[in-house]
Parts: C-alpha cells; sequence; structure tokens
C-alpha cells in the first residue's frame, strides 16, 4: 500500500468547490475519468454508507469517516462490488481494507486550494497517478467555467421528461419572470437533433431565441447540448434523477462572459423553479 497525494489551485470560492466536487450530477462529470458511468448512492454525512458504482455494475462499498463542511472529507473504503454483488472477504480486499481517500479544502483570496490524500495498493498506482491527473485537472475547469443549478420535481419521470421536451409544455415553462412568456418552440430530441425556444416579455419591449444542437440523449436520464451556433460552443448537461421524494433534475451549464455568475446563476435557477412549478400543476 503506498501514500498518493494530488493537490491543484482552484479559481473558486471553497463552497462552490465542495459542491462540484461532491454534489451528484458534477461528481459524475469529473469522476468519468476513472469510469464512464461512475456515480455514487448514498450520502456524504458522518457515518453513512457510500457505494461508488461504475456503472458496469462494480465499483466500491465505503463509509464517511469524517465530514467537516466546506474544509474535510474522508473516505473509508472497506468492500468492493463485482457485477452486482458485495465483496469483503476476498484475499484481495483484504489486502487493503480498509483504505482512506481524503479531500480537504482550504481557501485564500477567492481561491481554492484542493489536496487528495489516499491508500493505493501497489499495482492500482500507476492508473490512479494518471487518472487522477486528469481528474483534478477536469474539477478545476467545472469549478472555473460552470455552474450548476437544480430542483426536485415532485412528479413521476415520465412526467417529467414530456414536460421537459414536448413543444407544447415547454411554452408553458420556459421564462424566468411572470412577466415573460415563451411563445414559440420547437425541439427534434435527438443526438444532432436542434432545439429553439423564443423567450419574449409580454409587453412586447423584447425578445430573444434560445438554441441548440443535441450532443447526447439518453431517455430519463441525461440530455447534453451545445449552445447556439457554431460560434458559441459552451455547453449543457442535464441530468434526471430518481429519489424517493420525485424526480432531481440537475443543470451544468458553461459560463458566458457578458452576465455576472451570480446573475447567470439566478436565472437559470428561476426557469428551472418555474418548470418544477408547472410540471407539478399538470394532470
Amino acid at each position: 500500500m503506498q501514500k498518493l497525494h494530488f493537490s491543484i489551485l482552484i479559481k473558486a470560492p471553497k463552497q462552490k468547490v465542495w459542491d462540484m466536487m461532491l454534489n451528484n450530477a458534477p461528481y459524475r462529470v469529473w469522476t468519468s475519468v476513472f469510469a464512464e458511468g461512475s456515480s455514487y448512492e448514498g450520502s456524504w454525512e458522518k457515518g453513512s454508507k457510500i457505494k461508488f458504482g461504475d456503472g458496469k455494475g462494480g465499483g466500491m462499498i465505503s463509509e464517511i469517516a469524517e465530514n467537516r463542511p466546506g474544509d474535510f472529507i474522508s473516505i473509508k473504503h472497506l468492500g468492493m462490488i463485482k457485477d452486482g454483488k458485495e465483496d469483503f472477504d476476498s484475499p484481495e480486499v483484504k489486502s487493503w481494507s480498509p483504505s482512506y481517500e481524503n479531500y480537504s479544502f482550504s481557501e485564500k483570496d477567492g481561491q481554492t486550494q484542493v489536496d487528495v490524500d489516499m491508500d493505493c495498493a501497489d499495482e492500482w498506482v500507476k492508473m490512479m497517478n494518471e487518472m487522477w491527473a486528469k481528474a483534478i485537472v477536469l474539477l478545476k475547469d467545472l469549478c472555473e467555467k460552470r455552474i450548476s443549478v437544480e430542483a426536485v420535481i415532485n412528479a413521476p419521470m415520465e412526467k417529467v421528461w414530456i414536460c421537459w421536451n414536448e413543444p407544447q409544455h415547454i411554452k408553458g415553462w420556459a421564462f424566468a419572470m411572470d412577466t415573460w412568456e415563451a411563445p414559440y418552440a420547437e425541439n427534434d430530441l435527438r443526438e444532432g437533433g436542434k432545439f429553439v425556444t423564443t423567450m419574449a416579455a409580454k409587453d412586447g419591449s423584447t425578445k430573444f431565441d434560445f438554441g441548440g444542437t443535441y450532443t447526447k440523449v439518453v431517455p430519463n436520464q441525461l440530455i447534453e447540448y451545445t449552445m447556439g451556433d457554431a460560434l458559441d460552443s459552451r455547453k449543457a448537461s442535464i441530468f434526471f434523477d430518481q429519489l424517493p421524494e420525485g424526480v432531481r433534475v440537475t443543470e451544468l451549464f458553461d459560463m458566458e462572459d457578458q452576465n455576472s455568475e451570480e446573475m447567470q446563476k439566478g436565472g437559470w435557477q428561476s426557469i428551472l423553479n418555474n418548470f418544477k412549478k408547472y410540471t407539478e400543476s399538470q394532470k
């Protein structure tokens, strides 16, 4: 067993870095370096059991050994998942269990340093060094260039998916304020398909089109698209997750440079809140 250390300085406040590193949707983005279908199931609360999956029936079974919100989290790895089955007792697992993976966060002058310290079995050292070198750069990119908003919709997944994607429903929610409306929407929901929604002030004073091209569509799970035309390379991802209390919709989108991050986050969150209100009102 060896001790590995990784560190990176991110131009973002500590709370945003903490959220991007640990919240479900952005976690899946930066950990895709380790496995394309990377995800977790469980809670980051101290003492909680948490499972880290690779999307193929494999992963790790762990426990949160320590959680000091915004500052430090310690993951105690206890076992493995193979073909969907938990393994705590094989010689392979006992050779490294328990092992720890710790994240530390420190902020100065609006920048956050993230330090990762982990125990690593000798045969995994080369692979982990290579993967973590890429993962922390991806985390930095997420924190410095993207914004995340989310809402939990008290409705079945099928209803949420339909209301999000069908033009007649899009026109009912795709605006941030009651003084606005969405008089037109078209949506070709497929990889390579395009969409456009017209957002307009009800008094007729202004309007604009918001559109893009889909790059990935996984029904009831994920939508990714590139905004605007070829000159606009900004990207967005929308995650749909089934929870006991409803469907969590999370949007991750690239920032533009004309408005403040706070204003952009507020605008996208308002539209998402409007989607929640609209969808829950549909019979």
